[in-house]
C-alpha cells in the first residue's frame, strides 16, 4: 500500500473505535452480531461477511446489523456492497460517526474521490476521536496525491473473440424475386448480393490518454483497432481503425467535450463490377457533447456531429452527415444496481455526387435507443440494448427504378453479459439481431450474430 494511504493498523484502530461507539449507541447485539464483531476485531472481515450476508434480506434496517455488514463488506473488498449498508445506517442516524467514516472509505476504494472528500470533511466537522480524525486526514492527503498522479492517465485494452454471423452481407435471402420487384429485371444474385454465413474470429485493441491542462480542462486522445476474419469467406474480412483527439471542460455539474474524429474501414467484398468496387470507407469529422449531472443517479446529455464519409472505389456513396441527439441516464440503488439509458437522434446524409441515373444516396433519418444493465451478482452484469431507426431517401429512384422514394425501418436488439473474472479480465458473451424492413424489396434483411469475447483491461 502506498505511504500516502492510511496504514492498516491505524485503520483497524479507527474501525474498532467506531464499532465500539456503535455498540454503545445501538445496545445489545445478539449472538450473530457478536460473532461478526469478534471476527472483525480479529482481522477476518471475509469470515464476518460470510456470517452476515445471508441475513441481509431479513435484517436490513437494523442499524447495528447494517453497520457491521458494511464494515465486513468494505474490509473484505466489496466497497459497492458496503455503501448500500452504510446508506441505511446514515438514513436512520445521520450523525453515526463510524458509518460516516467508513462510507468515505468505501467511496475512496471505489475511486469516487469527490464524494469521498465530502464525506471525510463531514467526519472532521463532527469532532471525531483522534484515531478517526487522523485516518480522515490521511485519506484526504492520499486523495490529493492520487489526483496529482492522475493528471496524466494512460489506459488500454486488448480483446479476442469468436462467433457466428448468419448474414455477412446484410442482404435479402430471396434476391431474385426481390430484384424483379425492385428493378423489373429477373436475375440471380452474384457477389455482394448473395447472403453468406460463416464463423468468425475477432481481435481488438485500444488505448486512451487523458492529461489535465488545468483544474477543469483536460486533453484526451484515443485509438481503437478492430479486425474480424470469416473462416468461410475471407473476402468479407473487415478491419477498422478509429481515432479521436479533443478537449474536455468541467464546470460544476456540467461537462463539455469537443473532438476531432476519424475512421478507416476496409472490406474487399465480392462486387462483380470492373474495376472492382470495395466497401472501403474513410471518415473524418467533429463531435461535441454536453453532459449534466442532475444528481448522483441521473444524467442528461446532448450531442452533435458532422462528418464526411468517402468511398475510394465508389464515389456515388460519398456523403456529408449531420447528426443531433439527446440522452438520459439513471442509476437506481439496490442489490441489482439497475441502470437505464435512453437517447434520441436525427440527422441527414447529403450526397456529394450523383448516381448514373441522376439521383443520389442522400437520406434523412431519426432514431431511438434504449439500454439497460443490472448486476447478476458480485462479478457479473447483464445488459440489453434496443435501437430503432427510420430512413427516407431524399431523391426519387435512388435505390429502385420502380419505387420512387425508399423508406426503411431498422431495428436492432443486443443482449449479453459481462463476467469479471478478476479486476482486469472479463468474459463477454453476446447475441445481436438486426431486422430491416423497407418498401425496397432488395433492402429487406435479417441478421443474427452470436459471439464471446475475452478482454484484458489496463488501468
Amino acid at each position: 500500500m502506498s505511504q500516502t494511504i492510511p496504514t492498516k493498523p491505524l485503520l483497524r484502530a479507527a474501525a474498532l473505535l467506531c464499532m465500539l461507539l456503535a455498540a454503545g449507541l445501538c445496545g445489545a447485539a445478539g449472538p450473530v452480531l457478536e460473532q461478526a464483531r469478534a471476527l472483525l476485531q480479529g482481522g477476518d472481515a471475509a469470515a464476518a461477511y460470510a456470517v452476515l450476508a445471508p441475513l441481509e434480506f431479513e435484517r436490513a434496517g437494523d442499524m447495528d446489523f447494517d453497520y457491521l455488514l458494511g464494515v465486513a463488506a468494505l474490509d473484505s473488498g466489496r466497497p459497492d456492497k458496503a455503501t448500500l449498508a452504510f446508506e441505511r445506517v446514515l438514513a436512520a442516524n445521520p450523525n453515526h460517526a463510524g458509518a460516516r467514516l467508513d462510507m468515505a472509505r468505501a467511496y475512496f476504494a471505489l475511486g469516487n474521490d469527490a464524494v469521498a472528500k465530502a464525506e471525510f470533511e463531514t467526519v472532521l466537522e463532527q469532532n471525531p476521536p483522534p484515531a478517526a480524525k487522523s485516518a480522515a486526514l490521511q485519506y484526504l492527503a492520499a486523495m490529493e496525491a492520487r489526483g496529482k498522479a492522475a493528471a496524466t492517465r494512460l489506459t488500454g485494452y486488448v480483446a479476442a473473440g469468436m462467433g457466428y454471423d448468419n448474414n455477412i452481407t446484410g442482404i435479402t435471402t430471396n434476391f431474385a424475386p426481390a430484384a424483379l420487384a425492385t428493378y423489373g429485371v429477373p436475375y440471380l444474385p452474384t457477389g455482394n448480393a448473395v447472403s453468406h454465413s460463416s464463423p468468425f474470429t475477432s481481435l481488438e485493441a485500444g488505448v486512451e490518454l487523458n492529461t489535465a491542462l488545468g483544474e477543469s480542462v483536460s486533453l484526451f486522445a484515443g485509438l481503437d483497432a478492430r479486425q474480424r476474419s470469416y473462416s468461410a469467406r475471407h473476402s468479407y474480412d473487415t478491419g477498422t481503425l478509429d481515432g479521436r483527439v479533443g478537449l474536455s471542460l468541467a464546470s460544476g455539474a456540467d461537462v463539455y467535450r469537443a473532438s476531432a474524429i476519424g475512421q478507416s474501414y476496409a472490406q474487399e467484398g465480392e462486387a462483380p463490377t470492373m474495376p472492382r468496387q470495395t466497401s472501403d470507407r474513410n471518415m473524418h469529422g467533429v463531435n461535441v457533447e454536453w453532459r449534466r449531472a442532475l444528481s448522483e443517479a441521473t444524467q442528461l446529455g446532448a450531442f452533435a456531429q458532422y462528418n464526411e464519409q468517402r468511398y475510394p472505389s465508389n464515389g456515388g456513396s460519398n456523403v456529408k452527415e449531420t447528426l443531433l441527439g439527446a440522452s438520459w441516464l439513471h442509476a437506481w440503488s439496490g442489490r441489482r444496481k439497475p441502470v437505464a439509458f435512453l437517447s434520441a437522434f436525427g440527422g441527414r446524409d447529403r450526397a456529394m455526387n450523383r448516381l448514373a441515373n441522376g439521383s443520389d444516396v442522400g437520406k434523412t433519418f431519426i432514431g431511438l435507443r434504449l439500454g439497460a444493465q443490472c448486476a447478476l451478482g458480485d462479478k457479473a452484469e447483464a445488459f440489453a440494448s434496443l435501437g430503432l431507426q427510420w430512413r427516407d431517401d431524399d431523391r426519387a429512384n435512388a435505390r429502385s427504378s420502380l419505387i420512387e422514394y425508399g423508406r426503411d425501418t431498422l431495428a436492432d436488439l443486443t443482449v449479453g453479459a459481462n463476467w469479471h473474472l478478476d479486476q482486469n479480465w472479463s468474459l463477454l458473451p453476446q447475441l445481436s439481431y438486426v431486422k430491416n424492413r423497407s418498401n425496397i424489396p432488395t433492402a429487406e434483411f435479417d441478421r443474427t450474430q452470436v459471439s464471446v469475447q475475452l478482454r484484458r483491461d489496463f488501468r
